[in-house]
């Protein structure tokens, strides 16, 4: 299990989604879910556009845990703009699931969210 904490632009902790190795897949898809399918998922309506990591709308910070994330996607290109602590959750998956790891991920924007 994987545990996402995710943070508002005001440092508050807005909530926690616990996603599992099992849940990480979409099958119809054929393909890992993005960070963006759970915060989505989870009620946060969060600024999205072109899906493919090139429009930068759905950016967030990553404050702890980068090292159990993959950030990089298909988009090699797009990360040269991104700071070493920035992703883009339409491109960006979870790549560690064993010993319960915690990724914390700071919203760059005032949402309109909640959690379930």
């Amino acid at each position: 299990m994987t545990k996402l904490e995710i943070y508002s632009l005001s440092n508050k902790l807005i909530g926690t989604i616990e996603v599992s190795k099992e849940e990480s897949y979409n099958k119809r898809l054929r393909m890992d879910k993005t960070l963006l399918d759970y915060l989505l998922v989870s009620g946060i309506k969060m600024p999205y556009g072109c899906m493919g990591g090139s429009c930068g709308a759905c950016i967030v910070e990553i404050l702890d845990g980068a090292e159990f994330i993959d950030r990089e996607g298909s988009h090699k290109i797009v990360l040269k703009s991104l700071a070493e602590n920035e992703a883009l959750t339409c491109i960006t998956t979870i790549k560690e699931f064993d010993n319960n790891p915690t990724v914390k991920l700071k919203l760059k924007f005032e949402a309109d969210f909640t959690i379930k």
